[in-house]
């Protein structure tokens, strides 16, 4: 069984995930009024006078620093129109209607490409990089915001504003020298034609394989019920209201004190002294069970006091992590019905998430005897004994990841692209699966919370021309990964002073 310790820290890590604070989403509008683009998505639901007036104050939003360089908004730089065209883009294109993700979205992703841009101009000076002034006139004749119906307006360009016109080729110059450093470093590179012959020969060996999985679904529910009826205790309920105080101990006794004296004002209390999601429910935290609340004890005997009281009691002052907790028993604690199905679902679902480990020994021990017989009697013969389908997949190379330019590892027939894409991160599988001979079974395959056995149905040679393909795509290829290695080294760089989170949380979800 896994150790108390051990689901706490996945309770606790499971918590923290999601990427916006979710204690600052009720209490902290996103304010958001940067430009034009943004507004299209985000004024009709947040208003934005606050924050409009912080940025007319400080004029600017430094978002961190590269090689020193501020990484800045002000309206109407590269960061500024980078994030109306993000925006327009998620407008457009996403059905997600969480406007503080998009936002999120919208800002990180603009965010990351002024960096690059900042960075790219950097080494583009330091090596020299130029570009003339005649070329810039060239580009602001054909694609410049002077442009109408497709040709130059002398009469847009003379009514442009002086200022507004020496920002726009500036913004130019910058771009044309960002143009000019991607093609040099992406786009002219040569490829070997000797590492083109040996991408061929990775993708020249296909295999097709047949395969048996063995799955949660597999576990007997019988030995559910027999975990659930070995640890009731885990399982025990107790409804609960609960007063969170986070400034001091001493604050925290004295509303238990008011409590002691006059118990019937815990909701009151609840909803005007207590920090935390209950509170305006006077506290109310429902039916909890044992194994729900262990995150939030250090001691376990606080825990197991808690599941003492009786019906109305109030605990004493407990210290937890969040702060310190006054608890009411609404009810008394009661077991769970393991004949009742939502009861057993509940057991089923702390077996997967906290419990894999027993189920993985039995899903092993099935493996292994479907093995054994299938050595006997024979793959499919094997699989129609234990009731199972005998799944196989299309010819494909040895494709670590599901590259896009090999084959990817999928089912033929039946749709199984979820585990295929597990598959083709398992080492053990392409190890195990293109190291058998014809015919040949391996050992059971764990494949996250999967167990596959596998045969080799056969080998073959690719196509000629899927072979020929690769000839094509092999440039842009290589060109996608320069890119990412690109972005990478950039955005990964001990010179990149990346505090965009603080200041998102501090102007979207001010305090």
């Amino acid at each position: 069984m896994a150790s108390r310790e051990l689901r706490k820290i996945k309770q606790k890590n499971d918590k923290e995930k999601p990427h916006v604070r979710a204690k600052d989403q009720k209490k902290k509008p996103v304010l958001m009024l940067f430009s034009v683009g943004l507004l299209a998505i985000i004024v009709i639901t947040f208003v934005g006078a606050p924050l409009a007036g912080r940025i007319g104050q400080k004029g600017r939003i430094v978002f961190g620093k590269y090689k020193g360089e501020e990484i800045l908004f002000v309206p109407g730089n590269y960061l500024s129109r980078q994030s109306e065209i993000i925006a327009e883009q998620i407008r457009a294109n996403s059905e997600d209607q969480n406007i503080q993700y998009q936002a999120y979205q919208v800002w990180r992703t603009a965010f990351e490409r002024t960096v690059l841009h900042v960075a790219i101009l950097q080494e583009a000076k330091e090596a020299g990089l130029h570009v003339t002034d005649e070329k810039i006139d060239i580009e602001l004749t054909k694609t410049g915001p002077y442009v109408v119906n497709g040709k130059f307006s002398t009469e847009a360009y003379q009514s442009t504003s002086v200022s507004e016109r020496t920002s726009t080729r500036y913004l130019f110059r910058e771009n044309l020298i960002h143009q000019q450093y991607l093609r040099d470093v992406l786009q002219d590179k040569k490829e070997s034609s000797k590492e083109l012959d040996f991408i061929k020969e990775m993708a020249k060996e296909e295999r097709s394989f047949a395969f048996v999985d063995f799955t949660f679904d597999d576990y007997p529910e019988e030995m559910i019920l027999d975990f659930g009826r070995e640890n009731l205790s885990l399982f025990r309920e107790v409804k609960l209201s609960r007063i969170t105080i986070n400034s001091s101990g001493s604050d925290a006794e004295n509303i238990h004190q008011q409590l002691v004296d006059n118990p019937g004002m815990f909701e009151e209390l609840a909803r005007t002294q207590s920090k935390d999601s209950f509170a305006d429910k006077g506290g109310d935290m429902g039916w909890r069970s044992y194994f729900s609340l262990e995150q939030d004890f250090e001691n376990e005997k606080d825990l197991d006091l808690i599941f003492s009281l009786q019906q109305d009691e109030i605990s004493p002052v407990i210290e937890t992590d969040f702060g310190w907790v006054i608890y009411r028993s609404d009810d008394a604690p009661r077991d769970i019905d393991l004949l009742d199905s939502e009861a057993l679902e509940r057991v089923t679902s702390y077996i997967r998430l906290y419990e894999g480990g027993l189920v993985e020994d039995y899903l092993l021990s099935q493996a292994d005897a479907f093995r054994a017989d299938a050595m006997e009697i024979g793959f499919e013969s094997a699989a129609i004994g234990i009731d199972k389908f005998q799944s196989m997949t299309d010819y494909a190379p040895i494709n670590y990841g599901n590259n896009f330019f090999f084959k990817p590892l999928r089912t033929i027939g039946e749709d199984k692209s979820a585990l295929m894409q597990q598959v083709s991160n398992s080492e053990d599988f392409f190890k195990q699966g293109f190291s058998l001979e014809e015919d040949g079974i391996s050992e059971p395959i764990i494949v996250d919370d999967t167990i596959l056995v596998v045969k080799l149905l056969g080998v073959r040679t690719a196509d000629d021309a899927d072979l020929q393909n690769l000839d094509f795509y092999y440039p842009y290829i290589v060109q996608q990964f320069n890119e990412e290695d690109m972005n990478s080294f950039f955005l990964k760089s001990k010179d990149l002073e990346d505090n965009f989170n603080d200041v998102f949380y501090e102007y979207f979800l001010p305090r």
